[in-house]
């Protein structure tokens, strides 16, 4: 169709994506949302482009027509030379309808390295014929792929956006596409979120003031449709803007949405942050603070979300790749449940493709499990979890998404300390079924400080394809001497054979299980008490070393050549995380010792235990 380029890209000096053309147009581009571009999206630990939006330099000389199936969409204001600035019209096209089939050198946004990338119909992939040896760069991506894990596919969706003059100007120029930025609140354009989500276009940026004395928004019902949008807080976690749904209808039908904030499918690429969002009810129990359906790459990122009957729900809405990408980030999320529906609600419900939760606190779930998830895949990374009425994590199944191959959890670099007592399920975590269907797939828990006094298992294992693999765990008992403690349990079809694990130090109440023949085990002594840092706070740092814990895990490279799609992170008291430091072998549990790593005070003013107050 004319259309494609052969281009290389680096993140230039001023954040911005920067592309130079050997052959078609010449372009240099950053997108705008929350990380870069829908299914695209920049590594993590590396500079951010500029919230906004993308530079499009294009060379006007190309005479021939832009496709037929473009739609016009937004605007584009010349820039160039200090000259003032004109408006064009901008062609924004979907990448299944584009057709591009020109191969585009880039920077891979999961790993860094140079690559060629095809652009295809809806998809961005890693070819291997540019594909490095070396070793990814730390702060990739979670989930990303490392060694033997060569192609790296993420769902474009609505996020190649091209720039074209469409009236024949013979200049060569610099337009910026930019999407509006839209403010709520006292002596702003707009006094209510609803009216601005109504009034805003795909790739906006919806900007959240706190009214007088941070009072919530009452009433919140928003349902995001459009690609792009982000909805932001003006102050961010340090203080985030509350919106309520009391007195909303949240029950799902017809136009209404069943959360205070819904990304419904198209809505790629959207993003919610700095908000606090409770009391989302409905008479049947699952109104929630965000609910994603469908909508692919949605980041929420910096939110409280509590006193909910969900905190955080997401599911496929029967998109063969629906609510792929969904990252929960920074979020402190607790006390959601309803009593009326007891085992029905959770902090967080999650399902569809993938989701990845990062650096969270997810704490005192009303009833149900601090996390329960029926996603093809989940990742867990580096949270601090504790205090659930029932399980702290429930994997479980669901037709057509876990009953694929590969329908694998990653739990690591995760802090998790069960209540004693706890007033349901005792166990820790749940991998299976308990739907009847299968889980084709395998708990990796790797590196993870566990907590638990109960006898009720770490690990249960529950379909007769799931499998389990436990490695570098610190697996602590509180010091109190309780003989008979299990760290796994099988039951239905689950097979025995399916669990294995290496290098975890367990309590001396452990002994006495078929894991008791795993590779490099490290006992504790009876009532042995660790050194912890401030366990109030999550942090279950050592204050000082401890014989077989510091160094006695396995070399990093060998952690991430077993174990696929792998990565390490630590949670930092009391909310976020960062890379896993790299220096000899691994210690066991979530935390790596280094020189100088006593308590941080992190946020100042920040609690990460809030007390739910429904």
């Amino acid at each position: 169709m004319g259309w494609g380029a052969v281009c290389s890209g680096t993140w230039g000096t001023g954040g911005s994506r920067k592309m130079s053309s050997a052959t078609g147009p010449s372009v240099a581009a950053s997108w705008g949302g929350m990380d870069g571009p829908a299914g695209v999206r920049q590594a993590v630990g590396h500079p951010r482009p500029p919230r906004g939006h993308w530079t499009v330099e294009v060379d006007a000389n190309n005479s021939r027509p832009p496709p037929a199936n473009g739609e016009l969409h937004g605007r584009a204001v010349q820039t160039r030379r200090g000259e003032p600035a004109f408006v064009f019209p901008v062609l924004r096209l979907r990448v299944e309808e584009a057709q591009l089939k020109a191969c585009t050198q880039w920077r891979c946004a999961e790993c860094w390295s140079p690559l060629n990338c095809c652009v295809e119909p809806g998809f961005v992939r890693h070819s291997d014929r540019d594909q490095s040896d070396r070793d990814p760069p730390q702060g990739r991506f979670p989930g990303a792929h490392g060694r033997g894990e060569r192609d790296c596919w993420r769902r474009a969706g609505w996020s190649l956006v091209i720039a074209a003059v469409l009236f024949g100007w013979g200049w060569s120029g610099g337009l910026m596409l930019q999407g509006a930025e839209l403010h709520v609140g006292p002596r702003q354009p707009w006094s209510e979120p609803a009216a601005a989500v109504a009034a805003a276009r795909a790739g906006d940026v919806i900007v959240v003031h706190p009214r007088p004395g941070n009072v919530p928004y009452v009433g919140v019902a928003l349902r995001v449709r459009q690609p792009g949008l982000i909805l932001r807080g003006a102050a961010g976690l340090a203080n985030p803007v509350p919106l309520s749904g009391e007195g909303a209808e949240l029950s799902g039908r017809g136009p209404h949405p069943r959360a205070i904030v819904q990304f419904d499918a198209g809505a790629d690429g959207a993003g919610l942050e700095g908000f606090e969002l409770m009391r989302a009810m409905n008479a049947t129990g699952n109104a929630a603070g965000v609910r994603v359906t469908g909508a692919r790459n949605v980041v929420v990122r910096d939110c409280v979300i509590h006193d909910n009957d969900m905190g955080v729900m997401s599911d496929g809405a029967d998109e063969p790749d629906g609510g792929a990408g969904f990252l929960v980030e920074r979020c402190i999320i607790y006390g959601n449940g309803s009593a009326a529906h007891a085992g029905y609600s959770h902090n967080l419900y999650l399902g569809g493709a993938e989701v990845t939760v990062l650096g969270c606190v997810i704490h005192s779930s009303r009833v149900g499990h601090n996390l329960k998830s029926r996603a093809h895949r989940t990742r867990v990374l580096a949270c601090f979890l504790h205090g659930a009425a029932e399980r702290e994590l429930d994997l479980v199944d669901a037709a057509g998404w876990t009953t694929q191959p590969g329908s694998d959890a990653w739990v690591a670099g995760c802090v998790i300390v069960k209540a004693d007592p706890t007033r349901g399920n005792g166990a820790v975590v749940h991998f299976g079924q308990d739907g009847g269907q299968d889980h084709t797939g395998t708990l990796w828990l790797v590196h993870n400080t566990i907590v638990t006094a109960h006898v009720s298992p770490v690990v249960e294992l529950s379909a007769p394809a799931a499998r389990a693999w436990l490695e570098g765990n610190l697996i602590w008992d509180k010091g109190r001497r309780r003989p008979g403690q299990r760290l796994i349990e099988t039951r239905g079809a689950a097979k025995r054979g399916f669990v294995q694990g290496r290098y975890n130090w367990l309590a001396a109440g452990f002994r006495g299980g078929f894991w008791d023949s795993w590779a490099q085990t490290r006992w504790g002594e009876p009532d042995q008490q660790l050194p912890w840092n401030d366990p109030p706070r999550g942090d279950y740092r050592l204050r000082e070393p401890v014989a077989g814990i510091v160094d006695a895990g396995d070399e990093w490279a060998s952690v991430e050549k077993r174990i696929p799609g792998i990565a390490l992170y630590e949670f930092v008291p009391p909310l976020g995380w960062r890379n896993r430091p790299r220096q000899g072998r691994l210690d066991l549990g979530a935390f790596e010792a280094v020189e100088g790593n006593g308590a941080r005070s992190g946020e100042p003013g920040l609690r990460v235990d809030r007390p739910a107050t429904r």
